[in-house]
């Protein structure tokens, strides 16, 4: 009886997979449990993969569909409001290059899982992503190592990213920013000109910066800054990195005051481009200012209170007494 009942469930699923057997032959019960079995299993697995192949392909349908209505409904509001070919074309282009870039990588305000992560896992999460990108200028790779705890809090609170598209615009000169931000490209390529002369275009590459002078003073944009290919970017906002560093340690002290002091020596040729060199220098004048301050008996750093630029000129100052205040304010 064991036997017939075994043969009635092989021949079954033979029915169900289409597999060729003869349930009715010679078999032992340990064959034919074994093909029954085998049976069992191909026929889940087929199931489950048809079911994920299904699904997947539904989704797919669904993000597509989605994106589809989008376009639709910015070409309806250009068309509606007469935009012209040209500025609708360029617009078109990057909202499908926005839309397939944020489906390639997803942006952390779409992972919501992240929200419901502590907040000090989440600042270590962000000083892995974006210190091996600020290092690359001296004075942050510096504070990397003096203060790790600052450049935590800065990459946490005071960092966020930027694309750009190619022919974007991201500033012009004599434009004054309303959110000033020190700017770092990750990838892609930007040209920056103080004219229309197209020989004195500088090309800024991945690991360069500009507008650090936001961090230190009042600036207002030299120059203009325009993204060669798709580019991305760490912006460090100036006051957010200034209520930070507004306890002030003396080094850094040191550092805004050279800053600004080789900036109004620089005359007319003052650029948004950061200098890697210069930049050395000016953190070794720091090591050599707070040197000569600890050998004449001033308070520890860490001990220091108030406002980085307090004793600094503005630029561009007439050599009077008034003062740039660390979050930007008039003395």
């Amino acid at each position: 009886q064991g036997m017939q009942y075994s043969a009635a469930c092989h021949w079954a699923l033979t029915q169900f997979t289409g597999a060729f057997a003869d349930p009715w032959g010679d078999h032992t019960l340990a064959e034919r449990t074994f093909a029954t079995f085998a049976l069992l299993g191909g026929f889940l697995m087929a199931t489950g993969f048809v079911s994920n192949i299904t699904s997947l392909m539904t989704q797919i349908s669904m993000v597509a569909n989605q994106q589809s209505s989008q376009l639709k409904s910015l070409t309806r509001y250009l068309q509606a409001h007469n935009i012209s070919k040209r500025l609708a074309e360029r617009l078109q282009r990057n909202a499908q290059h926005a839309l397939r870039s944020k489906t390639a990588s997803i942006p952390e305000a779409d992972i919501k899982v992240l929200k419901l992560v502590s907040e000090p896992l989440r600042k270590e999460l962000h000083f892995e992503l974006y210190q091996p990108v600020l290092r690359a200028h001296p004075f942050f790779r510096w504070l990397c190592d003096d203060d790790p705890a600052a450049v935590r809090q800065i990459c946490h609170t005071a960092v966020h990213e930027i694309s750009l598209f190619e022919a974007d615009v991201l500033f012009c000169p004599a434009e004054v920013s309303n959110l000033p931000c020190m700017l770092f490209l990750v990838s892609g390529k930007l040209v920056y000109t103080q004219s229309d002369e197209e020989e004195e275009a500088m090309q800024v590459k991945p690991g360069e910066w500009c507008c650090e002078h936001f961090l230190w003073t009042k600036w207002v944009y030299q120059g203009m800054l325009v993204a060669e290919t798709d580019a991305r970017l760490l912006a460090v906002s100036a006051r957010r990195f200034q209520e930070i560093m507004g306890a002030g340690k003396s080094k850094v002290a040191s550092y805004a005051k050279e800053y600004v002091r080789m900036l109004n020596g620089s005359g007319f040729e003052l650029s948004d481009i950061g200098s890697f060199t210069e930049a050395e220098n000016l953190l070794q004048s720091m090591h050599r200012a707070s040197g000569s301050t600890a050998g004449s008996g001033g308070r520890d750093a860490r001990n220091r209170r108030g406002s980085l630029l307090g004793n600094l000129m503005p630029l561009g100052g007439g050599g009077g007494t008034e003062v740039v205040p660390l979050g930007g304010g008039a003395g």
